[in-house]
């Protein structure tokens, strides 16, 4: 697999830089090529934090923007944030999903990690480095099952605490969608549904308050119980749709007293 890291020194003359780490340990400025895909970048504002997966031919790309530095962070800087970029093969999916997942759990656990193994350099001309380990702390992020996923309609929601939740159950329970290329998962802000949808994002979630989208149908090869068990997510996706909606309706109107 290939990792990349974008961040900044903490000198004012030092400002973002990607560096890829090589398989021996070296580090060279290089942007990775989802970093720079304008269909890919249309879809996230890179100011916030955002998870982007996407699959073209047998590659699987990931990049989280948005890691903020932690609070025992050895940076004299504190308004610096971190972005991940991993680049792998279908055989890396399980890791590729827990990193993913690492990204969207509450305790900001690929934030912690990345932060922690960002090294301030002031010999190296970008004014900084990355800890050899990381690589290694980052395989070891792998998503639990890896049972058949589905590959019907895309579902897109609002971004709030319900589905972030089904979001990371649905990537640690189920492999992607083995038809699928394109972009498979996409987390926001500023973008509407419709430009998720038009972009045909399997699993889409956006700060922007709309309803849901169609329930998704289980695919035939999900078991029994696991197509009870995602049926009963869609149904709270919709639900949750519905919910973030009338609060944002509730939001105007307060607005308006």
């Amino acid at each position: 697999m290939e990792f990349y890291v974008r961040t900044r020194g903490d000198g004012l003359d030092q400002g973002y830089r990607w560096l890829k780490i090589l398989p021996d340990g070296r580090q060279e400025p290089l942007d990775p090529p989802i970093s720079t895909d304008p269909e890919a970048s249309n879809l996230i504002y890179g100011e916030d934090f955002s998870v982007l997966l996407v699959r073209s031919g047998e590659e699987l790309a990931l990049q989280v923007t948005g890691l903020p530095i932690g609070e025992n962070s050895q940076r004299k800087r504190q308004n610096v944030q971190n972005i991940l970029a991993c680049v792998g093969t279908i055989a890396d999916e399980r890791i590729l999903r827990g990193i993913a997942i690492a990204a969207l759990r509450e305790d900001n656990l690929l934030a912690n990690v990345v932060d922690q193994h960002v090294l301030i350099d002031p010999e190296s001309p970008v004014g900084f480095r990355i800890s050899q380990q990381l690589p290694e702390c980052l395989m070891s992020m792998r998503a639990t099952g890896v049972q058949g996923g589905s590959d019907g309609e895309e579902r897109i929601g609002t971004d709030i605490d319900t589905y972030r939740k089904i979001l990371v159950e649905e990537l640690d329970t189920f492999a992607l969608p083995e038809k699928r290329t394109g972009t498979l998962v996409v987390v926001t802000r500023h973008r509407s549904h419709d430009v998720l949808q038009r972009a045909k994002v399997w699993r889409g979630v956006s700060d922007v308050v709309e309803p849901a989208s169609p329930p998704l149908k289980p695919h035939p090869s999900v078991s029994a119980s696991s197509a009870a068990h995602q049926h009963s997510g869609n149904a709270v996706w919709i639900v949750a749709g519905v919910v973030a909606v009338v609060l944002g309706i509730m939001g105007v109107m307060l607005i308006a007293l």
